[in-house]
């Protein structure tokens, strides 16, 4: 695992992500998602995606063993995290806020956080930054990397 310390010393949730690398090839069968760098004029009312095993809600289905999706847009951004309306719950934090372009069907744009108020969800924008932390584990064995805040 590895995570780094704009979150782990800092506790600023706009650094809240992290990385498990686990020793085989899992994307082979399940998948994997591609990771985009999105530029605001990009974000301006991008649809979002995203895909989690939550816990509890009104439905019973949502006991944390089935996988939900949800559906939603962006409402507003900053330079460091999205805020959009999809309806997720305890479970979904974690995954990917992703979209389909050319060229990729799934490509992740987010890391969900959670809940930030009743009409609106936050994520983790992958940035430049963000991209070169994930980049930097997926073909490397894991160590605590400080990650240089700007």
């Amino acid at each position: 695992m590895a995570t780094n310390t704009g979150w782990s010393v800092d506790g600023d949730s706009s650094y809240d992500f992290g990385i498990v690398k686990i020793d085989c090839f899992i994307g082979r069968v399940v998948g994997t998602f591609g990771i985009d760098v999105v530029n605001d004029a990009t974000l301006n009312n991008e649809t979002t995606q995203i895909v989690g095993y939550p816990g509890g809600g009104p439905e019973e289905q949502k006991d944390a063993q089935h996988q939900w999706g949800s559906v939603g847009s962006i409402i507003s951004y900053s330079p460091r995290s999205a805020y959009y309306n999809n309806d997720t719950g305890g479970g979904d934090s974690g995954g990917p806020v992703y979209r389909s372009r050319a060229g990729c069907q799934a490509c992740a744009f987010g890391i969900h956080q959670g809940i930030e108020d009743a009409a609106k969800n936050e994520g983790v924008r992958i940035n430049t930054d963000v991209f070169n932390f994930l980049m930097l584990y997926r073909g490397n064995p894991l160590v605590y990397l400080p990650f240089v805040r700007k």
